[in-house]
């Protein structure tokens, strides 16, 4: 006899079917059933790449649709690195998926796998399921406006058109820009190129700080120097028409007791890889530098996003290609729809 039940919130589920036939003989079964709700911490519609030693704390990984041209390493839409870790709770989609030595890959669902050293995946399951979708975030009505605005700039920086100059510590309302960009600050000891201790005012200045208050902000392009920190006081949604780009030692994310978190900042980026759009193409779309710490949603659906070495990245990442490079670690806190 046919069976059928509707199912419309994850988790783990107990059937217990009992037959009995015509002299009361009776024998019962349980089947268990998980329903997994995909809650995307990274997603390449294109194709996703981890590197050696990255590690995934929560949430899914996916590259499920057939590539579009090249991928980020080779053939597979999806590939997870020498030493990278996706725990239980966790699982990778993928139409091809490969999997390098030492790593340890809970669970995965793919259409073709490629494990160099099984078994790296503990539970895989072909093929991969249907009706997968990707994420997306909705931009907010606006566009880019013709104020430069410059963080730390120096005199030459502050005397050009159209632009407005902002200290350390101060705070940036909502509204449509050009370019935001900043000087590079310092997390303190030797500044100078020499690395002989005697840049003695670099070394006692610290990361420059733009505050960003509640609300909907425009902008052509975002380039921040090293040790710069975008602290939200609210919830954020940024539109950049082109491209973010942040040098090593930077922050995006909350300030300290604003009660938002990562999924109360998100940024839409529009523009492509370099000027043809190519995965090899540079700049990319979204390019966060090493050891950076992003507490925010990021979305650059035209485009590659790049979390550099020794990243520490909250929220969730979704773009045509995704780069998790060496050593970064991936958390789940979702600002898209799932």
């Amino acid at each position: 006899m046919p069976f059928a039940a509707s199912i419309n919130a994850p988790g783990v589920y107990h059937f217990t079917f009992m037959v009995t036939d015509n002299d009361s003989a009776s024998s019962s079964a349980t089947v268990t059933v998980t329903v997994r709700n995909n809650l995307w911490v990274v997603f390449g519609t294109n194709s996703i790449f981890f590197r050696e030693g990255s590690k995934v704390h929560s949430g899914d990984v996916g590259a499920p649709f057939p590539a579009q041209g090249r991928t980020l390493d080779g053939k597979e839409e999806a590939t997870i690195g020498e030493g990278v870790v996706v725990p239980a709770g966790s699982a990778v989609y993928a139409n091809a998926l490969e999997v390098k030595e030492k790593s340890k890959v809970d669970t995965a669902y793919y259409n073709r796998v490629v494990d160099r050293a099984k078994p790296n995946i503990l539970h895989g399951f072909s093929p991969l399921p249907s009706g997968l979708t990707a994420p997306a975030l909705s931009a907010p009505s606006g566009s880019p406006g013709t104020q430069d605005i410059w963080v730390n700039g120096n005199k030459q920086d502050c005397k050009a058109p159209n632009t407005t100059c902002l200290n350390s510590g101060d705070t940036l309302q909502p509204g449509a820009y050009s370019e935001l960009r900043s000087r590079a600050g310092n997390r303190g000891g030797d500044d100078d190129k020499n690395g002989n201790g005697k840049d003695k005012d670099n070394a006692k200045k610290g990361p420059v700080v733009l505050y960003m208050a509640a609300g909907d902000y425009f902008f052509e392009n975002i380039d921040l120097g090293q040790s710069t920190e975008l602290r939200f006081n609210g919830a954020a949604r940024i539109y950049i028409a082109q491209r973010l780009d942040t040098d090593q030692d930077s922050f995006i994310g909350p300030a300290s007791g604003s009660g938002v978190t990562a999924k109360n900042i998100a940024f839409y980026i529009g523009g492509i890889n370099g000027k043809k759009g190519a995965i090899r193409s540079n700049p990319k779309s979204l390019d966060i530098g090493q050891n950076n710490t992003v507490q925010a949603n990021l979305y650059a659906p035209n485009g590659s996003i790049v979390l550099r070495e020794r990243t520490s990245a909250t929220g969730a990442f979704v773009a045509r290609d995704v780069q998790v490079s060496e050593r970064v670690d991936v958390t789940l806190d979702s600002a898209f729809p799932q």
